[in-house]
């Protein structure tokens, strides 16, 4: 439920359940943290797998207020996941300090991990 909850409804469950804060996380917190979301996507799956992959996690990520309703349809209308970035930072100017300091704390994909070699993706699919 846990996961369903933080994938779907609020991917910011998790944070509240494990820390106990129960704030809502600000409009530049979601977009820099989608924008993450979206850049990693495509350097996994490329840009045309990922940009239709991705449109159901733009409602998951803006809903709840967070966005307005015709900024979401704007956004899963867009054809490149780099237009939608560009929209996003737009929205939300702030969130550039943001993904800077998120995209500094991943780990490189050059370095030899693991889990590199296992047929697994956290995006979904094999």
């Amino acid at each position: 439920m846990i996961g369903r909850a933080a994938r779907r409804a609020n991917p910011w469950a998790i944070r509240e359940i494990v820390f106990g804060e129960a704030e809502q996380p600000s409009r530049e917190e979601v977009a820099a943290e989608l924008i993450v979301f979206i850049r990693e996507t495509v350097r996994e799956l490329g840009e045309r797998r990922a940009s239709g992959f991705l449109k159901k996690f733009y409602g998951w990520y803006l809903g709840h207020g967070r966005f307005p309703r015709p900024f979401k349809q704007e956004i899963v209308m867009l054809h490149s996941t780099d237009e939608v970035v560009t929209r996003l930072l737009a929205a939300a100017p702030d969130a550039a300090a943001l993904v800077e300091a998120l995209e500094a704390e991943l780990p490189d994909p050059n370095d030899d991990v693991l889990l590199d070699a296992l047929p697994i993706s956290v995006y979904g699919g094999g």
